[in-house]
């Protein structure tokens, strides 16, 4: 997009677009246009050997593709397309992005921060690549897990794995069901004692370098605004934050991990809301 003094700005796109991405494409350039602080900031070189770079500039691009987005796939429009349940999700995305006139790529990226329940999306190449991934509200499954290439590890997450097809992309989806149970009994034991016991069976060695491991995981889920939620929110945080953690397999194998998880959900909740805790004694 060129701006030019005293006339009209000019865009100039390659023909060889698609509609869909020349949708898009439009959309993103009148972002530049309309937005009044990009106003005399903006600018695109038709030269093929221009490269833009700098972190100002990066801003104005992911500003203008937040609006194109916003402009073609309005939140509100979106939330109601996608309805609660995640069923058939990959193929849900396909349809709601043609219906919408924009690529299923937009579309999934576009997820990230409007769905409502949690999600992940991968998109892969003719090559086998991944190319695009989106994590909506909730779902943290680590990025480095490539939970598309393994239905065991789906199945750990509880979750509903569905793959469809575009062009020559392969879109897959994964709904990470979350806990209806509330009451999340608490164990007797508390985790420190559970993973002592757990931890007995490791080289002594080994021992405290892991348990260093698994409190630098519980640490990091701890930060996620779903842990002030409730314990099942909390548990079901921790369990994905553990998911495929190779290098903790002697921990999480354990028969008592699942106690141990239960309990720390518990503890790390009831550090937060101690006047909870404080209520539900007053009821014994």
């Amino acid at each position: 997009m060129l701006r030019r003094d005293g006339r009209r700005p000019l865009v100039i796109v390659s023909n060889s677009q698609s509609g869909n991405r020349l949708r898009f494409t439009l959309a993103h350039e009148l972002g530049h246009i309309v937005l009044p602080w990009q106003v005399g900031t903006a600018f695109c070189h038709p030269e093929g050997t221009f490269v833009a770079s700098g972190d100002f500039h990066i801003d104005l691009e992911s500003q203008a593709n937040r609006f194109a987005t916003e402009l073609l796939i309005p939140r509100a429009w979106l939330v109601k397309q996608l309805g609660n349940s995640g069923e058939r999700l990959a193929e849900r995305v396909i349809e709601i992005a043609n219906g919408a006139e924009v690529s299923p790529i937009t579309l999934s990226i576009a997820l990230g921060s409007v769905c409502p329940f949690p999600a992940a999306t991968c998109i892969i190449d003719a090559s086998g690549e991944p190319k695009y991934q989106t994590q909506t509200n909730y779902c943290r499954i680590r990025k480095e897990l490539r939970w598309w290439d393994s239905p065991s590890l789906s199945k750990e997450l509880g979750g509903e794995l569905t793959i469809a097809r575009f062009g020559e992309y392969r879109l897959h989806t994964i709904v990470v069901k979350r806990s209806l149970d509330l009451n999340i009994r608490k164990p007797k034991d508390s985790s420190i004692e559970i993973l002592d016991k757990i931890l007995a069976r490791a080289p002594v060695s080994q021992q405290q370098n892991l348990q260093r491991q698994v409190n630098g995981v519980i640490g990091a889920a701890n930060n996620y605004p779903e842990a002030q939620e409730s314990v099942a929110a909390l548990l079901e945080l921790l369990k994905q934050r553990f998911l495929g953690k190779s290098n903790l397999t002697i921990v999480t194998r354990h028969r008592l991990f699942p106690q141990f998880l239960e309990a720390k959900a518990h503890e790390l909740y009831q550090r937060r809301h101690p006047a909870e805790r404080t209520k539900r004694k007053s009821r014994r």
